[in-house]
């Protein structure tokens, strides 16, 4: 087979693996920096796609500053509802026919992530991708260096040889200018949320304010009924005592009257009989 890639050798339209694989052993479309270049292009290069994988560095916008991570040392973790610029390891090295399109991996799609850009990259383009990833679940996703993270698909264009054929001012990927002149860009959903929460806090302490002022009143309040039901209770209590006293009294009365009454009925008896016998 012919080492070329003319509109001879390869048709205009998507590419698929043993064109690109083509590509990639001429030098195009990408460049794997690794030694070991079959056995990753094996592994990496699917039906009609190629997975490029996590590069070393990333930069995180929070609170208005930018942080950079190198991710081949610490790997990297994407908080929840946060906005990252990440790169890609691998280069690209497109010719003057062919644009690339890329979209996340489909297993990242699924954990709540999503790219931040267009997916098209212009013919001509030299370097690595530059790419910011959203987190949209409430959950963190950490991810790994050398993780694969887009798969990227390839596609000849029709006419490259046409004096008004417009060529890619933008050719060169540098990510260090790009990290270096890139301004704190914060996700929204994330500065929303972070908002939300200040203002919760306050309103927490507004309401805390506000329970523990009225926890006190009824405190106040259930003492002060403590005290009047405890001094309710004991006036009750020495009334019922003293209620108690007189009715010892009254039966100690009511035995002695009982005992006089029976006395007086004797002497009433004794005195009929004196009488009857004069």
């Amino acid at each position: 087979m012919r080492e070329c890639f003319n509109d001879d050798c390869i048709p205009q339209g998507m590419l698929s693996s043993p064109q690109i694989k083509r590509y990639i052993k001429s030098g195009l479309l990408i460049i794997i920096p690794d030694k070991n270049k079959e056995e990753v292009l094996r592994k990496q290069l699917k039906s009609a796609t190629y997975d490029m994988r996590l590069g070393d560095k990333a930069l995180i916008c929070k609170n208005d500053r930018k942080q950079e991570i190198d991710v081949a040392k610490n790997n990297l973790y994407l908080e929840p509802n946060s906005l990252t610029f990440v790169t890609i390891y691998e280069d690209f090295n497109l010719p003057k026919n062919v644009i690339a399109r890329f979209n996340l991996k489909v297993k990242l799609v699924h954990k709540g992530l999503l790219l931040g850009t267009g997916p098209i990259v212009d013919p001509e383009f030299k370097g690595k991708l530059f790419i910011p990833i959203h987190n949209f679940s409430s959950q963190g996703v950490q991810l790994y260096y050398l993780d694969s993270i887009i798969s990227v698909e390839f596609t000849k264009t029709l006419d490259t040889l046409s004096e008004d054929y417009v060529e890619n001012k933008h050719k060169n990927g540098n990510i260090d200018n790009y990290i270096k002149e890139s301004n704190p860009t914060e996700s929204s959903v994330y500065k929303t949320i972070n908002e939300l929460k200040k203002k919760l806090s306050r309103l927490n302490l507004i309401t805390y304010g506000s329970l523990i002022a009225a926890a006190s009143v009824v405190v106040s309040v259930a003492y002060g009924g403590y005290q009047l039901v405890s001094g309710t209770n004991a006036r009750i209590d020495g009334v019922f005592r003293e209620f108690i006293k007189k009715e010892e009294i009254y039966q100690e009365n009511k035995e002695l009257t009982m005992q006089l009454l029976k006395k007086i009925e004797l002497l009433e008896a004794e005195l009929d009989s004196i009488k009857k016998k004069k």
